[in-house]
């Protein structure tokens, strides 16, 4: 029988544990998986008073929490994020213990008006998963990893390709703004905006992005955009760089192209030092499920669940 409390700095240590057990069970199913102290981000996610902890007598079994401020979420409408390191719970009864945990936790949320939640949840966690899954969640991106070794036995001489930085980040946005009206398009109905230039060379200065591009005489067709850091705590280690855009024009998909390209960002990365890869994409969108499903292992799923909005006047 589970009893249940708000999350308080009291539990602090209890459920750092917990994430930390977690993290190097995940590690026990993907060994390329980065380990990192999750104290840090773990700490504003206990103390904004909007968590619950799951308890078995005096023993905390789990914990469910997210991240400030509220706001608008995949629409106008109010939600609730719970990142990586914002849940976690242990191995017995764990399908129950989140099914419970996410009961409570939504009950305290929509007394605020928030009707979207999202989660992200380690992929090889079955159990967790599937306890979403029947709490009516569906999945919704994907980060995935994969080693920096070498795709291919061996690259084309005929295939032109180079490696810009952000300062040359206006070349690529001509395919930028390709991928943009692509991701707007079915099956993805992104309502992403369209960079300006400037916007474009702000965010990559900022994010010191670089990017390795594949030409066709002087044209750009196809690139990659690469940064440190990523969509969750992990993607933090030094070791890792994480892939945040990329694009080949229509006519060249499917030549393996883009494999060529990534071949050759790998091979760059990997002279710097750098061992991890990473990358996050939409589930529903088939060409980057396709290809990213093919290079990379998939280590965290993203799963969303929207209430009917109606329900707060019913409250």
């Amino acid at each position: 029988m589970f009893t249940f409390d708000h999350l308080t700095e009291k539990y602090f240590p209890d459920v750092c544990r917990l994430v930390v057990e977690n993290q190097r069970e995940a590690k026990e199913e993907l060994q390329d998986l980065p380990q990192a102290d999750p104290e840090g981000v773990l700490a504003p996610i206990v103390a904004n008073g909007r968590g619950v902890v799951g308890l078995q007598g005096r023993d905390v079994v789990g914990f469910l929490g997210c991240v400030e401020p509220w706001g608008p979420q995949f629409g106008a409408l109010l939600g609730a994020y719970i990142p990586l390191h914002g849940h976690a719970a242990v191995c017995e009864n764990r399908g129950r213990i989140y099914a419970e945990l996410y009961q409570a936790a939504a009950e305290k949320w929509l007394e605020e008006g928030v009707v979207s939640h999202a989660i992200s949840l380690y992929a090889h966690d079955y159990e967790a998963v599937e306890s979403f899954f029947w709490s009516g969640f569906g999945l919704r991106c994907v980060d995935a990893l994969r080693p920096m070794k070498p795709l291919l036995p061996e690259r084309p001489h005929d295939c032109s390709l180079m490696q810009l930085d952000y300062k040359e980040s206006q070349r690529v946005l001509p395919l930028a703004h390709l991928l943009t009206q692509q991701l707007r398009a079915s099956p993805s109905f992104l309502p992403n905006a369209l960079d300006t230039p400037q916007d474009f060379r702000v965010w990559a200065a900022s994010h010191g992005a670089r990017y390795f591009v594949t030409m066709e005489g002087e044209q750009i067709v196809g690139y990659l955009e690469c940064v440190m850091g990523g969509e969750n705590y992990l993607c933090d280690d030094p070791s890792m760089v994480s892939i945040s855009s990329a694009y080949l024009l229509p006519d060249y998909q499917g030549s393996g192209r883009f494999a060529i390209l990534l071949d050759y960002a790998i091979a760059c990365l990997r002279q710097e030092g750098y061992s991890l890869l990473g990358v996050d994409y939409e589930c529903f969108n088939p060409q980057a499920r396709g290809f990213w499903g093919r290079y990379f292992t998939p280590y965290t799923y993203s799963m969303t669940r929207r209430l009917d909005e109606r329900i707060l006047a019913m409250r």
